[in-house]
């Protein structure tokens, strides 16, 4: 904490700083921050669930987890299309919507939920993710002046995996109060699905609908 104090007062970092200070840049990265805590779902709660509470055996559980990446790939053309056509800031504005909705039926999910189904509704989050994940990168690099750009780029790989890691620990802690493993992860599933809503409200903050202008 002193060093990055002390870093802060430093006039090589004035640049910086008021890169960080930019409510639309640091809005959009503490959105990001958030949205990347779905983590929390595919690396810990739904492995979880489908060892614990549906007994599948390990190859398995990676084969019904790859139906996210599949979502995930065959979406991110489609997303960067949408960008280029409609502006990076709305498509992951919209991508952060459709995720959020997306991790509803993952909530209700419970004992008697199939394999097949649990497949279905994690390609469901991929696609949705899909939507805002090129974009919400594309937004931020705009909204960064030119020589800046490396430095806004460094911030978004940090933001992101501060989330991803953040999720799994908040998802963890939630499913130790469950009475029962679906208790578990149902409250695990909801802690996760707090985080996205407060990242689809932060990132609407942002006014992403408006062309950026650079910090």
């Amino acid at each position: 904490m002193l060093l990055a104090t002390a870093w802060v007062r430093q006039p090589s970092s004035a640049p910086t700083v008021g890169l960080l200070r930019s409510p639309q840049l640091g809005g959009a990265l503490l959105s990001l921050t958030l949205l990347s805590g779905v983590t929390g779902l595919l690396n810990f709660s739904l492995p979880y669930l489908l060892t614990d509470v549906q007994g599948a055996r390990p190859e398995l559980v990676s084969t019904v987890m790859l139906a996210f990446i599949g979502g995930v790939a065959a979406m991110t053309p489609v997303a960067g299309w949408l960008a280029d056509r409609y502006g990076p800031g709305r498509v992951s504005l919209a991508g952060a919507v459709l995720v959020v909705a997306a991790v509803g039926p993952l909530i209700a999910v419970g004992e008697d939920s199939t394999l097949l189904g649990l497949g279905a509704r994690i390609g469901l989050l991929g696609l949705a993710y899909g939507v805002f994940n090129s974009p919400m990168n594309t937004y931020l690099l705009n909204s960064a002046p030119p020589e800046q750009s490396g430095t806004a780029g460094a911030f978004m790989a940090t933001t992101r995996t501060i989330g991803s890691s953040l999720g799994p620990v908040l998802a963890a802690l939630a499913w130790g109060l469950g009475a029962t493993a679906v208790d578990g992860y149902q409250l695990s599933a909801w802690v996760v699905a707090a985080m996205l809503v407060a990242g689809a409200l932060l990132q609407a903050t942002t006014k992403p609908w408006r062309t950026p202008r650079a910090a």
